[in-house]
């Protein structure tokens, strides 16, 4: 349907087991593979505020969350801060 966003915020959701508040609500696009740490990712919980960094790569090298990591790059792509995920097209 071309709702891309919504689909890895979805994906997002179940593989770091995010709430829908954080996921739309505190997920940004410099949570994921800061310079300072490229191989992780920030998990902010809104209901506390704790942070935490999750690997994104095992102790091989090999990527965790392959698809993710492929769809949020495309969304970085478009975009250079904010929020990770917003709506795909205008509201009518």
């Amino acid at each position: 349907m071309g709702y891309r966003s919504v689909a890895t915020a979805a994906l997002l959701s179940w593989e770091w087991l995010q709430r829908e508040e954080h996921v739309f609500g505190a997920f940004e696009i410099s949570h994921d593979r800061p310079k300072e740490r490229p191989n992780s990712v920030k998990v902010v919980h809104p209901k506390n505020g704790e942070e935490a960094w999750w690997p994104l790569f095992d102790d091989a090298g090999e990527t965790l969350f392959p698809e993710l990591m492929a769809e949020l790059d495309e969304i970085k792509s478009r975009m250079a801060a904010g929020l990770m995920f917003r709506r795909d097209r205008q509201s009518r």
